[in-house]
Parts: C-alpha cells; sequence; structure tokens
C-alpha cells in the first residue's frame, strides 16, 4: 500500500470488488492492496518478509496482516476437488482452525462467498517459540473462481500460556527456545521497618515460602 494508506476492508468488499473482479480479469480497485502470491509455495515467515511484514509496527496495521491472491492447490486424484494444505516440500501445513462461514451481501441478502481461518503447523521440530502464523482463506461459492483471497497474520504469544509451553510456534529466527520455567510460592511474609523519628515506613521486605 502506498505511504499513509491504510487497507481495511469487510469481507463483503473482498469478496465483491477483488475476489469477483479477479476471477473476471477486471480491473481492481487498488491494485497494490492485494498482491499475488502462492502461500502454498513457501513457508509463511519468507512471505511476511518479502512483502514488508517486518515494516507494520502498529497494533492496527498486525491485525490486518497482509492480504494475497493465491491459487488453491487440488490434492489426491485427478478431478477431485479436495484442496492440498501442504507448504513447499511437505515444510508444514495450514491446519483448519475454524469451520466453514458464509459471507452475505447486506443489500441483496444473498451468500456471495465463504470463509475458513487456518493456522500454521510446521513439520520442523526445532521450529518452537513464541509466534504463530494464521490465515484467513475467502473463496467464493463452491470455489467458481481457481483464486482465492488470503489474509495472512503474524501473532506474538506469551512464553507461558496456562501452565503449557510453546510447542507448534517458531521464533523470529527460526531457533527453537527452551521453555521457562515457572517457580511457585506459597506463603509470603511481610516485614516492615519503621522510622522511629518519623512513624513512617523506610523499608518494606517480602519473604516468600516456595512450595
Amino acid at each position: 500500500m502506498p505511504t499513509g494508506c491504510r487497507f481495511a476492508p469487510s469481507y463483503e468488499v473482498l469478496v465483491i470488488h477483488y475476489l469477483s473482479k479477479k476471477g473476471k480479469n477486471e480491473p481492481l480497485p487498488c491494485p497494490y492492496a492485494v498482491l499475488e502470491c502462492d502461500l502454498y509455495g513457501r513457508e509463511p515467515k519468507e512471505i511476511w518478509k518479502e512483502f514488508g511484514g517486518d515494516r507494520l509496527k502498529r497494533k492496527i496495521d498486525l491485525e490486518l496482516g497482509l492480504f494475497f491472491f493465491t491459487r488453491l492447490k487440488k490434492g489426491g486424484a485427478h478431478g477431485s476437488s479436495r484442496i492440498d494444505r501442504s507448504v513447499g516440500n511437505n515444510d508444514g501445513t495450514w491446519h483448519e482452525e475454524l469451520a466453514l462461514r458464509s459471507t452475505v451481501c447486506r443489500e441483496i441478502k444473498k451468500i456471495i462467498g465463504s470463509r475458513k481461518r487456518f493456522v500454521y503447523k510446521s513439520n520442523k521440530s526445532h521450529y518452537r517459540g513464541r509466534v504463530s502464523w494464521h490465515m484467513l482463506d475467502i473463496s467464493l461459492p463452491d470455489h467458481s473462481c481457481d483464486h482465492v483471497v488470503c489474509q495472512l497474520k503474524r501473532k506474538e504469544r506469551n512464553s507461558v500460556e496456562s501452565g503449557r509451553g510453546d510447542a507448534g510456534v517458531e521464533n523470529d529466527n527460526g531457533q527453537g527456545v527452551k521453555k521457562r520455567q515457572r517457580t511457585v510460592f506459597g506463603q509470603i511474609k511481610v516485614k516492615i521497618r519503621v522510622t522511629e523519628a518519623t512513624g513512617y515506613p523506610s523499608e518494606i521486605i517480602l519473604f516468600a515460602s516456595q512450595v
């Protein structure tokens, strides 16, 4: 996108003004907003870096992510409708995170597309860390267009969530990270030292007994 512009479309806009026009080879409203890229050809971190994802710093820009046109890969026997979600040379797979949902045109009250959410899982065992990759796949009804619109997002998580580690996600340099050990404390005691002249506390000391 040009400097100073932010692309924040609704699902309806993506279907009507981008995906439908792409299928008909019609001019797009903004050719810089949704770019062409094979999201199944390489790992998401490579695509993110190449198309300027690392330059997104504001929270709102990270939540919007990057938008792409990509072609789905058909798997199985000839004529099969099954979609192959593997990436590259079987480096990883986009796993379905949220079931199929319909996109409805509010003006005509008609279903004009569908969308699914996916999370990327790498087959490389050393990919562990605080970064996970998510993709929203928007398609026309019955996949009547060879292309889909995909919204790619990079998300960070805390090193410890609900007492669990970060298996299945990677850090920024693709290297593994060690799990942080949590120390659980039981009883906490407070000791307060008071200055005799003023009567006000001069020092507060916390004691924690480990369980």
